[in-house]
């Protein structure tokens, strides 16, 4: 590799799987961009560490995942409007020292409702698995919007106190109803859309009858197991939206998401 070369990455837990190296290294090559993107596997106690030696490995930017995205934001020194109002982040850029933070997860959200699924969710009823950094994305995107209702489920009493004074901050003027589970979702009622926010699939967390009671199906997660419809989306198109958008930042090029998603789906065949 050029020395003189950029270096990006990931930061996550157990991201192994993760698409974002293939995406953004192609890109690169296209591009004739003088940079590599890497794997950063963290333990929820590393990532204060891994702060600090970002100098040392003179990081240029990177992509925040599970379960940093809202623990991220304590490193930060500027936010981007998306990331202060959701109060999470999913690219990192490094200003000569200073961490500025973005959230491209939302224009990557609003592309698969609007585009994919073809819904306008204002006066619809939503229900949200999961309220982590990503659902609070989900959260913003749907209260602007004019959602009717929105059900959140939450997997701990730790979670549900976070999200509530994330609400306070948001000041959204939308009918906000908490619901906790375990390993399954027993009291899941009929909604316009569900959107899972959480890394296991809907299938694990809802029995078919239960599914069913959701017109439409949204889950961030992306499974090539799992096939794209009018009513049903993983999270491929919003992943490749995001990456659109972050490239963009990180080098000012600006990239096909249609592109993107062919690389994705030639990586998901190797």
């Amino acid at each position: 590799m050029n020395n003189n070369a950029h270096i990006f990455g990931i930061v996550g837990r157990n991201i192994g799987y993760s698409l974002s190296p293939v995406i953004h290294n192609t890109l690169f090559a296209r591009e004739k961009i003088a940079a590599l993107y890497k794997i950063f596997c963290l333990r929820p106690q590393e990532l204060g560490r891994f702060i600090d030696a970002i100098r040392l490995l003179n990081l240029s930017a990177f992509n925040v995942t599970t379960p940093f995205k809202v623990d991220i934001l304590s490193y930060t020194a500027k936010l981007d409007p998306i990331a202060r109002a959701t109060g999470a982040v999913n690219l990192v850029i490094n200003c000569r020292g200073k961490l500025h933070g973005y959230n491209t997860d939302y224009t990557g959200i609003a592309a698969t409702i609007e585009r994919k699924l073809r819904l306008d969710v204002k006066d619809r009823i939503i229900t949200l698995v999961g309220s982590g950094g990503a659902a609070r994305t989900v959260f913003c995107y749907l209260a602007r919007q004019q959602a009717a209702r929105i059900t959140v489920y939450h997997h701990s009493e730790k979670r549900r106190v976070d999200f509530d004074s994330f609400l306070r901050k948001l000041s959204a003027n939308v009918d906000y109803q908490e619901m906790m589970f375990e390993k399954r979702i027993a009291d899941f009622d009929a909604c316009d859309l569900c959107v899972n926010c959480t890394p296991l699939p809907l299938r694990r967390l809802l029995s078919r009858k239960k599914l069913a009671l959701a017109a439409k199906l949204f889950e961030l997660r992306y499974d090539e197991a799992e096939t794209s419809t009018s009513n049903y989306q993983n999270g491929l198109y919003m992943l490749a939206v995001q990456a659109a958008a972050s490239f963009k930042i990180m080098t000012g090029n600006e990239v096909s998401v249609n592109g993107i998603v062919r690389i994705i789906r030639k990586a998901q065949a190797t």
